[in-house]
């Protein structure tokens, strides 16, 4: 969903450029993700969630709720009428594989 909402907004290379790495020699960056779900009753739920969620990343253009509405119960939505987001956590480990 952030993806879609805020395209580019999860990129590794901003890290690196912050810790003021210059070579990805450097680095070993091994990831984890761990697995999560957000599970609600309705989408009005569902959809203030996802509104948090998309107001942790900056937005230069924010789409309307009724846009983000639409998209949350289109991908998101369940059979049985409640309503699941994957919100799984991605951690990136940097360290420096040599001292300068």
């Amino acid at each position: 969903m952030i993806g879609h909402f805020v395209p580019g907004a999860v990129r590794s290379a901003g890290v690196v450029r912050h810790c003021g790495i210059r070579s990805r020699c450097d680095l070993a960056r091994p990831t984890q993700t761990v697995p999560a779900r957000i599970l609600a009753d309705d989408l009005g739920t569902l959809c203030r969630i996802a509104e948090f969620v998309l107001n942790a990343s900056p937005m230069i253009n924010p789409r309307s709720w009724e846009e983000m509405e639409a998209y949350v119960a289109a991908h998101f939505a369940r059979p049985n009428g409640t309503f699941e987001m994957s919100c799984d956590q991605d951690f990136l480990r940097i360290e420096r594989t040599q001292l300068p």
